[in-house]
């Protein structure tokens, strides 16, 4: 790859996050080009490479700024309740992105239930069991929060 390659690359991701995904692998790598990508738009995070994506720092940054960016976390990330946390207390249908073991969490699940009663459809074991969590999935869902499935595309940054 040349410098100009890079250079281009660059702008571009800059312009659209969202185009780290037509990047040659070399440049998904380039810690420079992926920052610049996941400032525009965190979702980027799921064109880097896994070094980026098992990054748990970045994880939970990227995250904080879009829950949807769960999904593009590294499998080990998907479990650690911060990151995890993170993404519920946004929007609790992020659960099912989670690691089984943060789905079975009875603290994880009830935060994400507080969000949307509906993520109860996610939770595993113990947690569906979990008395807080029945109460939680037994709360209506307010008007906010139904609005906030289709918001959630907006908040890219």
């Amino acid at each position: 790859l040349t410098e100009m390659d890079r250079v281009i690359t660059l702008a571009a991701v800059r312009e659209n996050g969202a185009a780290l995904q037509f990047a040659p692998t070399q440049l998904r790598a380039d810690h420079e080009i992926v920052s610049a990508a996941i400032e525009q738009s965190p979702l980027a995070l799921g064109y880097a490479d896994h070094d980026f994506q098992n990054n748990r720092e970045l994880a939970l940054e990227t995250v904080e700024r879009n829950s949807s960016a769960l999904q593009h976390v590294g499998m080990h990330l998907k479990a650690d309740r911060t990151i995890v946390l993170a993404a519920v207390r946004q929007n609790g249908m992020e659960l099912v992105h989670a690691a089984n073991t943060a789905r079975a969490d009875p603290t994880i699940v009830f935060e994400a239930l507080k969000q949307d009663p509906r993520a109860m459809q996610y939770a595993l074991h113990r947690a569906r069991e979990d008395p807080a969590c029945q109460a939680a999935a037994a709360a209506p869902l307010s008007p906010s929060r139904k609005s906030l499935g289709a918001n959630k595309f907006f908040n890219d940054r």
